[in-house]
């Protein structure tokens, strides 16, 4: 019984002493947060955008526009991922 109240003792001490891998986890997980937040702000402005950036074009030079942003974000998400 007393080693059950040293353990739990020691399990306080360590839960108030944060580490570099506690660290390490809530920055992952506050980008992945603020990942998300920028992701639901940006998509729903895309199509007044793409409109704004095409106005008086047809339907196929709108969509090859809608298709190269997409591209662009594409891209930037594939090299701004590992940084």
């Amino acid at each position: 019984f007393a080693a059950l109240g040293r353990r739990r003792a020691r399990l306080e001490i360590d839960a108030t002493m944060p580490s570099d891998t506690d660290t390490t986890v809530g920055l992952v997980l506050l980008n992945v947060v603020m990942y998300a937040f920028a992701y639901q702000l940006q998509r729903p402005v895309e199509p007044f955008l793409i409109k704004s950036l095409s106005e008086g074009a047809d339907a196929k030079t709108v969509a090859k526009t809608y298709g190269r942003l997409q591209s662009f974000f594409q891209a930037a998400q594939t090299i701004g991922s590992p940084i």
